[in-house]
């Protein structure tokens, strides 16, 4: 709409003219205080203000209280917050800052703040704690960086002890703010079977060792005399047997050997006794059995049982007069005797064979024809444990404990002689034989504790700013410059 020319705006032109004629005024001298009344029409900003309201510049808290603007509701500060409602009151959830706006281009923020323009006003917020900020004074090293705080502010935050810094992978770490050298501790991967160290900056290695002689633990408690191999920790199987047939003997990595007493690993073959398993002694009596059947082998008895004492008698029903007219059937049991017309024979003289022989397999009997104690085999086909690392799944074979070889000891590695002992099982003994250590950059490789080495190539070029290394693949000296 075209404004109308009149003597309302003739007033206005000319009220404008001279505010300011008083303005060039006041800026030539010092110091001048001017009660400056709105002319009709004219707000003190210059715009046209057809409320009337006046301000007195030479106030020292002089302010003017403005109209509400369309879109937006007026703060003490001159600011607008955004009343989208149109009620006078500001919406809420915004922040504001105060200025009017187009983009977020147009709005100041703090470093730790990030502008947006959001229906006109600049509104504000907080970055999350940890974003890059630039703050006043802050500089970046390479290990301090300006961050922002839990508060909102721009401070410059240390990397953790440890990190790498510098223009490499490795070589440099941060301490305490400051990019510092790193040595080959700092690259430790818990693993004492690994050769731990910075490959001319550019990676970090972990080679593989292998000694016989270098001690660790696999942690295996089912295995002794732990070592080196190819990086790892490895050891020698243990042999959990105790000697005695009426255990079962295992191994649990955790706590080790157990021995846990099988009820049917104890079997002297007499029926009159009553056996146990001791996880001290083996095999032991500990009672007899007075009401189990037996045999006497005495053709001359019947009905035959166990007594109290653990000996086997029957009912005599032989006739005899004298001693001499009793024949020794079973020459094991001794002479019979003639009492009350019967022939019986003696438990005291019959012939006890000596048991210190004895084992699962085997067990020293006497033959009753000739009266001979012999080992005889027992238990055939039955599992039993010949004491031997060496073998597996031994069973009772014609009086013998047998079993088949299985241990396979070949670990591999050209500088050990590996062998099985009975004793002891796997048994790996470094040799000084030549080999080759897969390295390019070594020459004259043998065999020394178990592993294999030879003489590094020499790349050292003097220069002090260079990182010297070698090329393992190629075997070539690499010297990178260190900035």
């Amino acid at each position: 709409m075209v404004p109308e020319s009149g003597p309302s705006m003739m007033k206005t032109s000319n009220s404008i003219a001279w505010l300011a004629t008083l303005v060039v005024a006041g800026a030539a001298c010092a110091e001048i205080k001017v009660q400056v009344e709105q002319a009709d029409g004219i707000a003190a900003d210059g715009g046209v203000d057809t409320s009337g309201d006046s301000v007195d510049l030479s106030a020292p808290d002089a302010t003017v209280q403005p109209d509400t603007a369309a879109g937006g509701v007026a703060t003490q500060d001159g600011a607008k917050t955004p009343d989208a409602g149109g009620d006078g009151a500001p919406d809420g959830g915004a922040e504001v800052q105060g200025d009017e706006c187009e983009t977020a281009f147009d709005c100041n923020a703090k470093p730790c703040e990030l502008p947006a323009c959001d229906n006109g006003f600049c509104v504000k917020k907080q970055k999350a704690v940890g974003d890059k900020c630039i703050g006043p004074g802050l500089q970046s090293t390479e290990c301090e960086t300006p961050s922002c705080t839990a508060d909102g502010q721009c401070a410059l935050a240390t990397k953790p002890d440890g990190a790498v810094c510098g223009n490499f992978a490795c070589g440099k770490k941060c301490e305490k703010g400051k990019c510092v050298g790193a040595t080959d501790l700092d690259y430790e991967d818990g693993n004492p079977c690994t050769s731990d160290s910075c490959d001319q900056g550019m990676q970090v290695l972990h080679d593989p060792i292998t000694d016989v002689t270098l001690p660790c633990d696999d942690g295996n408690q089912c295995s002794n005399g732990d070592s080196c191999i190819l990086g790892q920790c490895k050891g020698q199987a243990i042999d959990c047997g105790d000697g005695f047939d009426c255990t079962l003997d295992t191994c649990d990595p955790k706590s080790g050997c157990t021995h846990t007493p099988d009820p049917k690993g104890c079997n002297d073959g007499n029926p009159c006794t009553v056996e146990a398993c001791d996880l001290a002694v083996g095999c032991t009596v500990t009672g007899f059995d007075g009401a189990a059947a037996c045999n006497d082998s005495n053709n001359c008895t019947k009905d035959d049982h166990c007594t109290v004492g653990g000996d086997c008698l029957g009912k005599a029903i032989c006739a005899c007069q004298e001693d001499a007219d009793c024949k020794a059937e079973d020459l094991c049991l001794g002479a019979p005797k003639c009492v009350a017309e019967k022939c019986i024979n003696d438990p005291k003289v019959a012939i006890k064979c000596d048991s210190s022989g004895d084992s699962k397999c085997t067990k020293s009997m006497c033959d009753p024809k000739t009266g001979q104690c012999n080992p005889a085999p027992q238990l055939e086909g039955q599992d039993c444990n010949d004491n031997d690392a060496c073998t597996a799944k031994s069973t009772c074979t014609k009086g013998a404990c047998i079993g088949p070889v299985t241990a396979s000891c070949d670990d591999n590695n050209p500088c050990t002689n590996d062998a099985c002992l009975p004793q002891k099982g796997c048994s790996y003994d470094a040799n000084t034989g030549k080999c080759d250590d897969g390295n390019a950059c070594s020459t004259e490789d043998v065999c020394d504790k178990g592993g294999c080495a030879g003489k590094p190539t020499p790349c050292a070029d003097a220069i002090v700013c260079t990182l010297d290394g070698c090329d393992k693949k190629s075997g070539k000296c690499t010297n990178t410059p260190d900035a």
